[in-house]
């Protein structure tokens, strides 16, 4: 992995510093409801968002434990509006019913365990389900790359279907189009880039690409299977026939075969070459922000910047 991060020649190259000055321009700050108001970094990242004018939060949780932590920090959060839930299930589910209400634009996972988030998240009355199917997108940004890489699906489904597949691939392209990508061009990475009867991820990467072709899956160029040194190096060696490849080196969405290669691929980006990142759920009825507890506060201000704009994205949408 790590050998082939050089330069890439996409059109499609944006930075994260980009991508802010685009969520300051929306014009009006996003409402985000933070399910576990009482996480250090998830309030640093509200108080940055805020300063920024990208957008506004609202915290959920025991109002003495997030204004305590805020204070020994040194940090004011006194323009924040607070709701006392200090029952974790019922924090996440609150939260979560003020974004189906219109009262927030996005859900934002603080302190609270991953189980009550996801429980909210997924409850098909009271959350945030929506007729697609729910995945995670890792967004990444590291030096040597002069783009962004949408990750898919790092966190939520294990083994994902073909139909699960489709999905994350729908909810990534609706998120890059989000930040400018009008075309993005979809890797459907496996080990090797041919198809082995022996593998059966590399058959379900060409049925991908096969579904692309015959006009099933649109507003996307897909291609699989694909190495990972094909789908991201333009350089790739000429023996693994590149030029008869739709991605060449160009990829701007990686489809994971499952979540193990997709976690450990995200998890060398982060912690080894120390890549910039966001993680945000995608495929419910708002952004869910859904980055991990310890996760850093940038990491965190970059999900909600992200899912200001995928926000506009849904509207757009739903105007259409």
């Amino acid at each position: 992995l790590l050998s082939y991060l050089v330069l890439t020649t996409s059109t499609n190259s944006f930075s994260f510093d980009e991508i802010i000055e685009k969520a300051k321009k929306l014009g009006k700050m996003k409402k985000v409801a933070v399910a576990g108001g009482d996480n250090l970094t998830m309030l640093q990242a509200c108080r940055k968002a805020k300063d920024m004018k990208i957008a506004d939060c609202i915290l959920f949780g025991i109002s003495k434990k997030i204004k305590d932590m805020a204070s020994a920090n040194n940090l004011d959060i006194s323009d924040f509006e607070i709701i006392e839930e200090p029952i974790d299930s019922q924090c996440a589910m609150s939260a979560a019913e003020y974004v189906r209400e219109g009262k927030a634009d996005i859900y934002a996972k603080g302190s609270l365990e991953t189980k009550h988030s996801l429980n909210a998240v997924f409850d098909s009355k009271r959350g945030l389900r929506h007729i697609h199917i729910i995945s995670a997108l890792s967004i990444l940004e590291a030096k040597k790359l002069n783009k962004i890489l949408i990750f898919t699906d790092c966190h939520v489904r294990p083994y994902p279907t073909i139909v699960e597949k489709i999905s994350s691939i729908n909810n990534a392209v609706d998120v890059a189009k989000s930040i400018g990508i009008e075309m993005p061009k979809v890797a459907a990475v496996c080990g090797v880039e041919k198809v082995n009867p022996k593998m059966k991820e590399t058959g379900e990467a060409h049925l991908l690409s096969k579904l692309h072709d015959d006009g099933e899956i649109k507003g996307c160029i897909v291609d699989g299977p694909l190495s990972f040194d094909l789908a991201i190096n333009p350089k790739a060696p000429k023996y693994k026939a590149m030029e008869k490849r739709k991605i060449k080196g160009d990829a701007d969405v990686i489809l994971f075969s499952n979540i193990h290669a997709a976690n450990i691929a995200y998890n060398l980006m982060v912690h080894s070459i120390k890549a910039k990142s966001a993680t945000i759920i995608a495929g419910t009825i708002a952004p869910v922000v859904f980055n991990s507890r310890d996760d850093t506060a940038e990491a965190k201000f970059h999900s909600i910047v992200f899912s200001a704009l995928y926000s506009e994205q849904l509207l757009k949408e739903e105007k259409e």
